[in-house]
């Protein structure tokens, strides 16, 4: 069951993300782009405002896509991110 504020599930997401992230050794300021997908463009400020907390002055190449409905039932928002790995 996802939360239905969209600042929990964006924060949902991307605790996910963090995962992935720390497993490679990576932080926020290798995610080179992120495509965030949303059910209703109204929540674009609460999702920017957790996406600020993690990412801080870090801007990332952006796309943003409103859709009518995402992978699973109730979610507003899905993320996708590129991570750069730098290079040896």
């Amino acid at each position: 069951m996802l939360p239905h504020d969209m600042r929990e599930q964006t924060r949902l997401a991307l605790a996910n993300i963090k995962l992935v992230l720390d497993a490679k050794g990576l932080t926020w300021h290798n995610v080179v782009k992120l495509t965030k997908y949303v059910t209703d463009m109204r929540d674009m400020d609460d999702m920017y405002a957790v996406l600020n907390e993690h990412f801080g002055d870090w801007r990332p190449a952006g796309t943003l896509v409103a859709i009518n409905n995402l992978s699973a039932p109730g979610a507003r928002v899905e993320l996708d991110m590129i991570a750069a790995i730098p290079a040896a």
